[in-house]
């Protein structure tokens, strides 16, 4: 939940099927932050989150493309985080990359609202846990990260 509660438990099988512990509700995949940092990184799902998180980037991963929404921006902005990126997926599929779009500007817009925002995707991979199986690093995110456009509370998604 917003207030950092657990609110359910997502697992996967050794066969790669993700599935919901009964009476799970969908919320945001959220580290035990000892101190919230005021720089957050927010990704598609909790492989992504626990990539990011292996390379040192405070992340935190939405259910989906599109869930979590209501819940990341009462989180975020009741914690007052002042730069949040958000890593959307690199989706092949021409229906899926529009989804992935759509998702990471729809909460961009919700964002920009109290927070400096930049939407990015890997620049050569599917998602957060390839590019970072794929060898990159703290760095070499925080630098893409930082390239990236910012958004403003006027623009036009």
């Amino acid at each position: 939940s917003a207030l950092g509660e657990i609110i359910g438990l997502r697992l996967r099988s050794n066969a790669g099927k993700k599935f919901a512990w009964p009476g799970s509700h969908e919320g945001i995949f959220l580290p035990d932050f000892s101190c919230l940092p005021e720089k957050i990184l927010v990704c598609e799902g909790p492989t992504d989150c626990a990539a990011l998180l292996t390379v040192g980037i405070a992340a935190i991963g939405r259910p989906s493309n599109v869930g979590g929404k209501e819940i990341l921006v009462a989180f975020l902005r009741k914690n007052s985080v002042r730069q949040i990126g958000i890593l959307r997926d690199r989706d092949e599929n021409p229906r899926g990359l529009v989804n992935t779009l759509r998702g990471a500007q729809d909460l961009g817009r919700a964002l920009v609202k109290f927070s400096l925002v930049k939407i990015f995707a890997p620049p050569r991979h599917k998602d957060a846990r390839d590019w970072i199986t794929a060898g990159a690093g703290r760095d070499e995110v925080l630098s893409v990260w930082k390239n990236a456009r910012s958004l403003s509370a006027g623009m036009m998604l």
